[in-house]
């Protein structure tokens, strides 16, 4: 009868430590899924930091193109600008030619 307690007592231990296994079954999983969304999260902080470097490089690219393009287009305003001015010492110079042809007398067009 003795016997029978006991085994009574230990299916009650049993069952209670089940409880505490399943317990910490069930915090093990939990812990298990939250390290899997840390990890998750830590795959995501590093893509977004190769993502702000890629940006930062794009943007140091995106300068260097401008900075060209200002200096294009600064180098061919002076030119143009250059090219214009010669044109207009030409044309004064064949102006004056003509002015000055045509002061002579028709007797002198041999001068």
């Amino acid at each position: 009868h003795i016997g029978c307690e006991a085994a009574a007592d230990t299916t009650l231990i049993d069952k209670g430590s089940e409880d505490k296994i399943t317990l910490t079954d069930e915090q093990y999983n939990s812990l298990i899924n939250k390290l899997d969304k840390l990890a998750t999260l830590d795959d995501i902080v590093e893509q977004l930091e190769q993502q702000k470097e890629f940006n930062k490089m794009l943007m140091e690219q995106l300068e260097q193109q401008q900075k060209y393009i200002e200096q294009r287009l600064d180098k061919r305003d002076s030119q143009l600008i250059e090219s214009m001015r010669n044109s207009m010492d030409q044309r004064q110079a064949m102006i004056e030619v003509a002015a000055s042809e045509e002061k002579k007398k028709w007797w002198e067009f041999w001068k």
